[in-house]
């Protein structure tokens, strides 16, 4: 009888240490398109004063988001995104894979007026000598000199009270980090020696 109960006793405890080394469940990202928007339009709304200044409108936008820098294989960068989003690595990706696939609406942007991004990649030449140089030849004799944003999928922490998004142009870009301190937000933009 006391070998039977050992065994049972060994048993029940190896289940229990099983059941303890499970990794939680992740929860599902739960930002929603109308976050996607604020984000954007947030982010556009703060750069209109500073291109205003510089005299250096740039009245497009691509209708695709890209993914952010941020969730690219950088052990530098993911040390300074956990500094921001402490445990939410896992959570920044599943909104890069649930918002991968978004065109954006125009009747949802404010500032921009949208571009196919299927047309831009149309002007461009994998083949061309200077790929950069054939692509803005393309686009200027389309749209001029005005230039255009690409952004990328806002990622925000789980409590919705810090985001983070890229804005490149041709030739440029820049990371910003949105933070919401007492119903405000204040947007910092991020020199590349931080990411």
């Amino acid at each position: 009888m006391k070998p039977v109960f050992s065994l049972c006793c060994l048993i029940l405890l190896f289940a229990c240490s099983q059941k303890e080394a499970q990794p939680k469940p992740i929860a599902s990202p739960t930002t929603t398109e109308t976050d996607i928007y604020f984000a954007i339009n947030l982010v556009f709304e703060t750069l209109q004063e500073s291109e205003a200044l510089e005299g250096n409108p740039t009245p497009y936008l691509a209708d695709r988001l890209v993914i952010p820098s941020c969730s690219e294989e950088n052990s530098r960068l993911k040390k300074k995104m956990e500094a921001y989003f402490p445990g939410d690595s896992v959570f920044l990706i599943a909104q890069c894979k649930q918002w991968r696939n978004l065109k954006l609406d125009p009747q949802q942007i404010k500032y921009k007026k949208l571009l196919s991004a299927d047309e831009l990649a149309k002007m461009r030449d994998a083949k061309a000598t200077d790929r950069q140089a054939h692509f803005l030849d393309n686009y200027q004799k389309k749209y001029g000199k005005l230039l255009f944003y690409q952004v990328s999928i806002p990622v925000f922490a789980h409590d919705k009270k810090t985001f983070y998004i890229d804005v490149n142009t041709i030739g440029s870009g820049q990371s910003f980090l949105f933070i919401q301190n007492k119903g405000k937000w204040s947007g910092v933009n991020t020199p590349p020696e931080i990411f």
